[in-house]
């Protein structure tokens, strides 16, 4: 199977984008593909979570790749592979949910930070990238929440 989402958001505009989590089954070959182009000024927040097989199971073939870029600068370009050894990887030790936020056109995070699990990181534009790993949806929810609000607050100024 194939899902493409092609989107510019204009200038001033914001999309927000958080779709149920895809389902990586034992025998699954899944492309997904995402192209967003952020005119300036505008707001985009971009959820993706992935389940590693249904209880129990292996996951399958699952790609998934997506580009931003931010008045007409590429912003991000991430490429996700997982497959029927996933489960056994080094970097997804015992993990069975991924996932990521993007949050960009926004003052956010200019410093890392990671959490058990959890990695907050800055881009070189307006945005940050939020990325778990937890051993199920609900804790990776949980964690992506943390990581967006850990990118907000962490723009905040502190007081001097």
């Amino acid at each position: 199977s194939r899902l493409t989402v092609r989107a510019r958001v204009a200038t001033g505009a914001r999309l927000v984008f958080e779709p149920e989590p895809a389902i990586a089954a034992a025998g699954c070959d899944h492309r997904a593909l995402a192209e967003v182009s952020l005119e300036e000024d505008a707001a985009l927040v971009w959820r993706e979570e992935i389940v590693l097989g249904r209880h129990g199971e292996r996951p399958g073939r699952y790609v998934s790749r997506f580009d931003v870029t931010c008045g007409g600068l590429r912003l991000l370009r991430l490429e996700l592979r997982v497959d029927e050894n996933a489960a056994r990887a080094a970097v997804l030790g015992a993990a069975k949910a991924a996932g990521t936020v993007l949050l960009a056109g926004e003052d956010l995070a200019r410093e890392p930070y990671a959490a058990d699990g959890l990695a907050v990181l800055p881009l070189a534009g307006p945005g940050a990238l939020v990325t778990a790993l937890a051993e199920d949806t609900v804790r990776l929810r949980s964690l992506l929440a943390l990581g967006s609000a850990e990118a907000r607050r962490a723009a905040v100024p502190g007081p001097t």
